[in-house]
């Protein structure tokens, strides 16, 4: 199974972040490579810097390089998808107060 989590900037609004989720997942049911039934893609957990998207699917046996290149495709679908809706990729950030 592979997993990964995404960190979308705070000011993303509700409406925004269900996009987000309904179309990744609308995206990745697509690829052929992946198995549908285990597509898995939810708003999973306000962190300190960020509300954190779960994505996780398992794909039909495929060589090492051939795994790779389809990790890429899905990354990079995922960002074609949050660039499409005007919210960004969160960073963890730190306020220092000088006073």
């Amino acid at each position: 199974m592979t997993n990964i989590i995404i960190g979308l900037l705070y000011s993303t609004t509700r409406e925004t972040l269900q996009k987000v989720t309904a179309e990744i997942y609308a995206e990745l049911s697509k690829f052929e490579e992946i198995k549908t039934d285990s597509l898995l893609v939810k708003f999973d957990n306000f962190s300190a810097s960020s509300l954190d998207v779960k994505i996780s699917y398992n794909s039909y046996p495929i060589p090492g390089p051939a795994h790779l290149a389809l990790k890429e495709k899905v990354n990079l679908k995922i960002m074609e998808v949050v660039e499409k809706h005007d919210t960004d990729f969160a960073y963890n950030t730190v306020t220092v107060v000088i006073g």
